[in-house]
């Protein structure tokens, strides 16, 4: 569902975003929400990460030999045949809302995409 800059993501679906543009994503908690990033191909042998913002500890890095990265209930994988870096996380918990940042270093800068991941009540409830 798209109401402006939100989008609500139904169970573990996913939506493409340009690396340039911010967005919104909303999912119910106990559900699965995946934040894809897409690069250049120019960026497909170079270190990719996911950033939480006011959590500095959180960083899930990819490399060239290393796609996939979990730690606990977040995932990033890199897919290098599609030129995207995607971020997972499962059973969505109300602490899990915030700012998360893809990150592509590029010589002296990052290029960067921002989420804000919403976490919505259990829909059982």
């Amino acid at each position: 569902v798209i109401e402006g800059r939100l989008i609500h993501l139904m169970h573990t679906t996913s939506v493409t975003v340009l690396p340039a543009r911010s967005v919104d994503v909303a999912g119910s908690v106990g559900e699965s929400v995946s934040v894809p990033c897409g690069y250049l191909s120019s960026f497909i042998n170079i270190t990719k990460y996911w950033t939480r913002e006011k959590h500095p500890s959180f960083t899930l890095q990819t490399t060239a030999s290393q796609r996939e990265v979990r730690e606990g209930r977040f995932c990033v994988r890199d897919e290098p045949s599609i030129q995207r870096l995607t971020l997972t996380i499962e059973g969505l918990r109300e602490e899990d809302a915030g700012e998360y940042t893809c990150r592509i270093p590029q010589n002296a800068m990052d290029r960067s995409f921002t989420a804000s991941v919403i976490v919505l009540p259990d829909r059982k409830s």
